[in-house]
């Protein structure tokens, strides 16, 4: 247990947006609101909503969006290790796309 997918969901408009992450083994789910999608907004709502996981969390992994730029200080509050996957390969994050189809419908 421990390892995170986190992603960033964008609403129709694009003037709205949700945060998702997802730990691996158990599944446990997170679902954050954001009015933006700026990096600072999104390393802090990231860092508070994990933060009381905090032993919990081994390694987050997103995808490379510029949103997720303060990754550094993401792992450096949570003491974890931040990974990315490959452009183009959002299949690495395969259970956090399917909480996120889920999250649509």
């Amino acid at each position: 247990m421990g390892d995170w997918e986190i992603s960033l969901i964008e609403g129709v408009t694009h003037s709205h947006f949700v945060l998702t992450g997802v730990e691996r083994k158990s599944q446990f789910a997170i679902i954050v609101r954001s009015d933006n999608k700026q990096a600072d907004t999104i390393q802090t709502k990231i860092s508070n909503a994990l933060a009381p996981y905090k032993e919990l969390v081994h390694t987050i992994t997103s995808d490379n969006g510029k949103e997720f730029t303060k990754h550094k200080y993401i792992a450096q509050k949570l003491q974890t290790d931040y990974l990315f996957t490959h452009p183009y390969s959002s299949w690495k994050r395969e259970l956090n796309e399917y909480t996120n189809k889920l999250f649509r419908q």
